[in-house]
């Protein structure tokens, strides 16, 4: 079981929201929604812990990853000059050590993705690579 820290992740403060993958539609169940702080190719990092009845469960979410700049550079931007962060994704979620002032414990605060296309990771990429040069 990893650690739950700052290290290998981008940061990110935006809403995710997650279903399971085998639900019929985004319709008809309502998502379970959590605040995401840290994201790479490898995974997305949570603020707060998801259910332990998910555990183990595939997941579909749906995240809009912001620009990673206030100032974006040509070469990070699409075609007509903006940039499109939404991605829908699947990951599964995944136990990390958590060390407070409450002590130690596991929660289900990390999503492991699964399955990226290569836009999907290369995009991710990106804005990691970009926000870590960021100094804000």
């Amino acid at each position: 079981m990893d650690d739950f820290s700052e290290g290998e992740f981008a940061p990110l403060c935006v809403p995710v929201a997650l279903w399971p993958a085998g639900a019929q539609s985004e319709r008809g169940a309502p998502p379970f929604v959590r605040l995401a702080t840290g994201i790479s190719p490898l995974g997305v990092r949570l603020r707060s812990a998801l259910p332990e009845e998910l555990l183990g469960v595939p997941l579909r979410l749906r995240i809009d990853l912001p620009p990673p700049l206030p100032y974006m550079p040509d070469a990070a931007t699409d075609a007509d000059g903006g940039w499109q962060g939404e991605l829908v994704l699947r990951a599964l979620p995944k136990e990390v050590v958590v060390r407070d002032e409450a002590g130690e414990r596991a929660e289900l605060r990390q999503l492991a993705l699964n399955q990226l296309s290569k836009s999907q990771r290369e995009l991710i990429e990106r804005y990691a690579s970009l926000r870590l040069l960021s100094d804000e």
